[in-house]
């Protein structure tokens, strides 16, 4: 069983656990038991602006490019593949086998976010020949209505 806890390490490097209470109990319940303690930099969560842009952009350009080849994915079954494909998670099973589990992208932090969409456009660009926009980039009409005729 795992727990996450946040936390704060003061210029002197005390680090400080927030909701000790749980920490202790937590202790207490695995008493005698082996554990790994990992530690990371708490990042802020994807924006509401990225989670827009993504919604309102990246899936649809996606969802159009794959359906341009006689598919009918939606947003919600094109996002599951992109989530499969740039946002999964290994997992070793019987034999050396592997399988990729897809991850949740509302857990991304901002920075892991970008990076997910600029993995999408990279792929976008080279395999399905559409070019995403980046999110403050700015698109004229003309130039959307050239590349859709």
């Amino acid at each position: 069983m795992m727990l996450e806890l946040a936390g704060h390490i003061t210029p002197e490097g005390k680090l400080t656990v927030y909701k000790q209470d749980e920490l202790t109990n937590w202790r207490m319940k695995h008493a005698g038991s082996n554990v790994v303690l990992t530690l990371k930099l708490k990042r802020k969560r994807r924006s509401a602006g990225q989670n827009g842009y993504y919604w309102a952009v990246v899936v649809p350009m996606v969802m159009e490019a794959i359906n341009s080849y006689g598919n009918d994915f939606d947003q919600d079954e094109t996002h599951e593949f992109l989530k499969s494909k740039f946002n999964a998670t290994e997992i070793e099973v019987k034999d050396g086998g592997v399988l990729m589990i897809a991850k949740s992208t509302g857990c991304l932090s901002t920075v892991d976010f970008s990076d997910y969409c600029d993995r999408i456009r990279q792929f976008a660009i080279l395999v399905l020949g559409v070019y995403i926009p980046e999110p403050n980039e700015q698109m004229t009409i003309d130039h959307y209505l050239n590349n859709q005729l």
